[in-house]
């Protein structure tokens, strides 16, 4: 696909993130959606993330074509553990302190809570990784304390993360997210 073609041609430094991000909000082929959220997921640290951000048309515009992928790739738990990621790496990264705040004060919606919590309970029992990385996002929406009550409605999925998560060194992590959202 050409979103595909998009992403490679980004790999190879060439500045194109804006027309990806566009692309990606549109894009129907979840192998083209996935190779994208990866690309983006694996810019989240260095910097590299606010290259994505500075080119596309807007904040907003990166934002929702990530919640966007939430809402029609949900079945499709690598896209969701990577859009889960860039998103946490959005509302935590100190890499412009402004974009962290907007995303935190004007994001954070009962429409994306609610398809978080349905991505959660899908994929309950088979998916521990997106369980922990959900519990994380949890945890970084609940950064802004206006969220937490908003958030309130994760407790259940994240209660059911604690006995889906596997791996010893993340079994702390649905208690983090639960702190953080004041239960």
């Amino acid at each position: 696909s050409s979103l595909e073609s998009l992403v490679e041609q980004a790999e190879e430094g060439e500045d194109c993130w804006g027309q990806i991000i566009r692309e990606l909000s549109t894009e129907e082929d979840a192998d083209a959606v996935e190779a994208c959220v990866d690309a983006c997921m694996r810019r989240k640290g260095g910097g590299d993330l606010e290259k994505v951000v500075e080119q596309a048309e807007s904040t907003d515009a990166v934002w929702f074509a990530f919640e966007r992928v939430l809402k029609d790739f949900k079945d499709v738990p690598g896209v969701i553990e990577s859009a889960f990621a860039v998103l946490r790496a959005l509302t935590t990264s100190p890499f412009r302190e402004e974009w962290r705040k907007h995303f935190l004060e004007n994001h954070i919606s009962d429409s994306l809570i609610c398809t978080v919590v349905d991505i959660m309970d899908e994929h309950h029992a088979d998916e521990p990784t997106l369980q922990e990385q959900a519990c994380l996002l949890i945890e970084a929406f609940a950064a802004e304390e206006t969220n937490r009550p908003k958030l309130q409605k994760t407790q259940t999925q994240l209660e059911n993360a604690k006995e889906a998560i596997q791996n010893e060194r993340h079994k702390g992590f649905p208690d983090r997210a639960l702190k953080a959202i004041g239960a």
